[in-house]
């Protein structure tokens, strides 16, 4: 599915229908910087079961339990059309020259559970920041290749200022 670009912030998008906000965590169970904070700000709940789930190392949904890992998603019920998704993705925090914490497997691993999960549980849009591009070190060009290969409903990305080059609605 083509990626569709819009200016605004991704914790508060204005598509209606259900909608999953993703975006990437990482594996040492920490939230203090980066898109986090503003969802934090609106939507606690979200960094309440991430690290709920990062202390006991797993999760239950539909009765399986879910391991605290790379290539794992946590959904978070905020309402009944708006969830978060907890995408883990990044292994520790920080950014060295030579290894970036954005792992693109891990993060291909669990697009394809989420997927299944958003189409199961009939989602209308995925709205996303410019996941693993920021604190991950990503090449969001690498992530954008990814999400179209892996999810079928329509994706949102939403830029809080005007990226040079790109084309939005």
């Amino acid at each position: 599915m083509k990626i569709k670009y819009k200016l605004g912030d991704a914790t508060l998008p204005n598509e209606t229908g259900k909608i999953m906000i993703g975006h990437s965590v990482n594996t040492w169970g920490a939230w203090g910087s980066g898109f986090v904070l503003s969802l934090a700000k609106s939507y606690p709940e979200a960094r309440k079961q991430y690290l709920s789930w990062s202390i006991q190392r797993y999760y239950n949904l539909s009765n399986n339990k879910i391991l605290f890992r790379l290539g794992e998603f946590q959904p978070v019920k905020i309402s009944d059309n708006l969830y978060i998704g907890n995408i883990v993705a990044q292994s520790g925090c920080g950014n060295l020259k030579w290894l970036i914490p954005f792992r693109y497997q891990s993060f291909e691993e669990a697009l394809i559970r989420l997927e299944d999960y958003l189409i199961e549980n009939k989602f209308d849009y995925f709205v996303i920041p410019r996941i693993g591009a920021g604190l991950g070190g990503a090449s969001f060009e690498k992530v954008v290749e990814i999400i179209e290969k892996c999810i079928s409903i329509p994706t949102i990305v939403y830029d809080i200022e005007n990226y040079q080059g790109t084309v939005y609605e």
